[in-house]
């Protein structure tokens, strides 16, 4: 009987699981109302990476040069 019983809060568990993740992706859908800006929000969201990351490179290459 336990066993049962594990397996269903198992079934239980997932389930909730699977509804709050298709929530928060439906959640994200909805607050944009078409593909075109969330495709311009994540190209300006890698475009600051990726110059966050050159200018880290540029001062570990700085630091590198003064110690030699």
């Amino acid at each position: 009987m336990a066993i049962y019983e594990f397996i269903k809060n198992l079934v239980t568990f997932r389930k909730r699981k699977h509804e709050s993740i298709q929530e928060s992706k439906r959640a994200r859908t909805e607050n944009v109302s078409n593909g075109e800006s969330v495709g311009k929000a994540l190209n300006d969201l890698l475009i600051k990476k990726r110059e966050k990351r050159n200018k880290q490179r540029c001062k570990n290459g700085e630091q590198r040069k003064r110690k030699s």
